[in-house]
């Protein structure tokens, strides 16, 4: 049977995934001119460090998974929190003076993300099940959202105060604070969101089900990082966008996808999410064949609206996304089973900004590039339709 649902666990997955998101995976990037100057590296030496971020991920996931199903989402999540507290403390006091430690702390970045980042989805749905789960699914990813647009302005505000390695710590003592009241607060197991047979691990494998979501969920992602980690190049180097301006260029972006992520969570309890998701994948398609364009003419023109287009879209499609990566397999195995899911979308994010940067460098534009992501959401739209709402039956 489900729990009660908890809306208390919606409000700290939600601050959880805003601290790690934005403090931890995008706000330390704030401080890379000064972690540069410090170790006297290649940029190539410095974004290794994030590499490293997504393929601790990747490896990590499934034996996250497990240990959700085993341990519990409280002690998961107080373990996640811990994890971004040490690397925080660890970038803080060695990033700009050893390599090596600056990579130890993205490896621990990458543990924080395998053990509360990937899990707050599922966790979520199980806690509010029956109860608008799209509406408290929107609300997660709206947190998330803002972690990224807000996330560097932040740790940039409290670095004028406390010098950048004081913003760091700072928000190593943020996750510290968390782990009591994750591991107080969150419930000790995942309930079942349906009332049919568990999905093993094994049975999960083999059903065309799981490989359809992952396939649907790594190339999404590989859309979004693929754009994402070439923006600003695209922007500045090729359209001739102000470099001052990226920042409010990302806001946009960003805004619009955390308003997307409220409204399709609640469309998602009322129509067919196929359609949301449809919907939502259309408006990316719109926005990535404008970029090419735009990108194509050598101009700036509409990059604003071209943003905000493609915000909404993926603001809309992530929701369902989600609800479906965490509503397809009931029962005790769900943990391993989404911790599978989420290393194959962790290989997918990984090898964009590297394809996307070497077809750019290839071609000479970014036109070719960004009409393959819109091309790719071909296949990922057809496979949003195609996809069922839930129904499993696995043993």
């Amino acid at each position: 049977m489900p729990m009660k649902p908890d809306w208390r666990s919606v409000a700290l997955c939600a601050l959880m995934l805003f601290l790690n998101n934005g403090l931890m995976l995008i706000g330390v990037s704030a401080f890379d001119p000064i972690v540069l100057a410090g170790l006297q590296v290649s940029v190539a030496g410095l974004k290794l460090g994030d590499s490293l971020t997504l393929l601790t991920l990747a490896v990590a996931s499934p034996g996250a998974g497990w240990a959700l199903d085993r341990l519990g989402p409280n002690r998961v999540f107080a373990a996640g929190a811990l994890s971004m507290a040490v690397g925080m403390a660890v970038f803080a006091g060695g990033a700009a003076h050893a390599l090596w430690l600056l990579y130890v702390a993205h490896v621990l970045f990458g543990v924080c993300l395998s053990l509360c980042g990937a899990f707050s989805a599922a966790l979520v749905v199980t806690t509010v099940s029956g109860e608008r789960p799209g509406s408290a699914m929107g609300a997660l990813l709206a947190a998330n959202s803002a972690g990224l647009a807000f996330g560097i302005t932040l740790m940039q505000g409290m670095a004028g105060r406390l010098g950048w390695q004081g913003a760091v710590l700072a928000a190593a003592i943020g996750a510290l604070a968390l782990v009591p009241w994750l591991y107080r607060r969150l419930p000790y197991r995942l309930a079942s969101v349906s009332d049919d047979v568990d999905a093993s691990l094994g049975a999960a494998l083999r059903s065309g089900r799981f490989w359809a979501i992952a396939v649907v969920a790594a190339a999404s992602f590989f859309v979004e990082m693929g754009l994402l980690t070439n923006i600003v190049v695209l922007a500045v180097h090729d359209l001739g966008f102000p470099v001052m301006r990226i920042g409010a260029l990302m806001t946009i972006m960003f805004a619009c996808g955390i308003a997307a992520h409220l409204a399709a969570g609640a469309l998602t309890d009322r129509m067919d999410r196929r359609i949301v998701h449809a919907t939502g994948i259309v408006l990316m398609m719109a926005g990535l064949v404008a970029l090419a364009l735009q990108a194509q003419a050598g101009h700036a023109g509409w990059l604003a609206l071209t943003m905000a287009v493609y915000g909404a879209g993926w603001g809309a499609s992530y929701v369902v996304l989600q609800l479906l990566l965490t509503t397809s397999f009931p029962g005790g195995n769900r943990g391993r089973i989404v911790g599978c899911i989420g290393a194959i979308e962790a290989v997918g994010a990984g090898l964009a900004p590297v394809i996307v940067g070497s077809l750019r460098d290839r071609t000479g534009s970014y036109a070719e590039p960004l009409a393959l992501l819109a091309a790719l959401l071909v296949a990922v739209l057809l496979g949003a339709v195609l996809l069922r709402p839930a129904s499993c039956k696995l043993r």
